[in-house]
């Protein structure tokens, strides 16, 4: 490994302790290439999601300085989306990295869960009726309140809802429920998009992984930041999914207090 040849695989000769500890080495060694993948893939699209808006604000502020345009109000407006697409890339790599260092701050309040999601679900109808997509929203009246950072959570909604109205066709339906299940409560995001295949669902929460079926751009942050959120919370996240049925997105939060 020396020259960090890492698709190089030990040879399995035996059954007994030798060849136990050449299978976990082949095994480390699978994992560390794949983790070196996806790290040059990182770099790449970081590279890319970077250069765009740089490159946009770059050459509009030089045509300004070299009078070669005018300072409309359009143009303004332009270049600020630029730098809040800048803003929004490395606040992304910074939640992440604190939360993933266990180093995240939670301002928890008592929040009503059928209330975050009754004004999400007015967030988002107005998009899901411009793309034809029916928003169907299912939030049980026995819902307990629960004792959490309303900021991160609404953000853990908005990533798993904006994928779901992303990859769901016009005629299609996004789901949003919200019930109790054993002493705390579920929330769901479902789609009836494409789905995704069984061989990426185990890599859909890892950083910088995106689906061969998702469209170029982005750099896999969303998902990954979304379950840093919920496992601070002691909760957990999973998702379901049936190629060409859709899929849905599990959160599972324990009922607080505020003595937690």
């Amino acid at each position: 490994w020396a020259g960090r040849d890492l698709a190089y695989r030990v040879p399995v000769e035996s059954e007994d302790e030798i060849g136990e500890l050449a299978r976990a080495f082949n095994a480390m060694a699978a994992k560390l290439e794949e983790t070196e993948e996806l790290r040059r893939n990182m770099i790449a699209d970081l590279a890319h999601e970077l250069r765009t808006p740089i490159s946009i604000l770059r050459g509009n502020l030089e045509s300004l300085q070299w009078q070669l345009q005018e300072a409309t109000p359009e143009l303004i407006i332009s270049l600020h989306d630029e730098a809040v697409r800048l803003s929004r890339l490395v606040s992304d790599l910074q939640s992440l990295a604190v939360a993933e260092a266990g180093e995240l701050k939670l301002n928890r309040e008592q929040v009503d869960p059928g209330e975050l999601v009754g004004g999400l679900s007015m967030v988002f109808a107005v998009e899901a009726n411009a793309k034809g997509v029916d928003l169907q929203v299912d939030i049980d009246e026995d819902v307990p309140a629960l004792w959490v950072d309303r900021d991160r959570l609404r953000q853990v909604l908005l990533n798993l809802l904006t994928n779901a109205l992303h990859h769901t066709p016009a005629g299609g339906r996004v789901g949003l429920r919200a019930h109790r299940q054993d002493g705390g409560v579920r929330l769901v995001v479902s789609d009836t998009g494409p789905g995704i295949g069984p061989e990426e669902i185990p890599r859909v929460f890892d950083r910088y992984y995106r689906a061969p079926a998702q469209d170029p751009g982005g750099v896999g942050l969303g998902l990954a930041i979304a379950k840093a959120y919920v496992e601070a919370h002691g909760g957990t996240i999973w998702v379901e999914s049936e190629l060409g049925r859709g899929t849905s997105f599990y959160v599972e939060l324990p009922e607080g207090a505020k003595d937690q």
